[in-house]
């Protein structure tokens, strides 16, 4: 699901105020975003484009769609087994980021893993030639995801 939402600046805090944003993305995944500051008739706002899920276990109240866990039909370039592994990873990228206090899209967003499922890298250099996985996040997630694959396959 895609949300984008638009920020006046206060120029009397001189802040953009971000509640409106956090009170939106507190029942959600966040798995990819883009923000762009914009000046239009000498007011200056921030726009942010969400991408997201709900989170798993997730009720969702009123006239709100009901998106808890990513369904097959939403990505239909994945396999039955590929998106097994793929729930999976996301389960493991959410317990990442709580540990590490992030959102999950800056551990790997949902393209990184649907590209980890279909080249089953097996070593650092094959986790840094998925576009956008640098040096940086392939030396902190890479051991686990490779072995992740490893185990996947049956290899010790």
């Amino acid at each position: 699901m895609f949300k984008i939402i638009t920020i006046p600046f206060n120029s009397a805090t001189e802040t953009f105020n971000s509640d409106v944003l956090n009170e939106f993305i507190a029942d959600k995944e966040v798995t990819y975003f883009q923000s762009e500051f914009f000046c239009c008739n000498n007011k200056y706002y921030w726009t942010i484009l969400l991408e997201y899920d709900y989170l798993e276990g997730y009720t969702p109240i009123g006239n709100r769609h009901a998106c808890s866990l990513p369904k097959k039909e939403t990505l239909p370039q994945l396999t039955d087994e590929e998106f097994a592994l793929f729930k999976t990873l996301k389960g493991w990228r959410r317990e990442k980021a709580k540990e590490e206090g992030l959102p999950p899209y800056i551990i790997f967003n949902d393209s990184h893993l649907i590209e980890m499922i279909k080249n089953k890298p097996s070593s650092l250099e094959g986790l840094k030639n998925i576009h956008g996985i640098g040096e940086k996040k392939a030396e902190k997630y890479g051991k686990e995801v490779l072995n992740y694959f490893k185990s996947v396959n049956g290899e010790q």
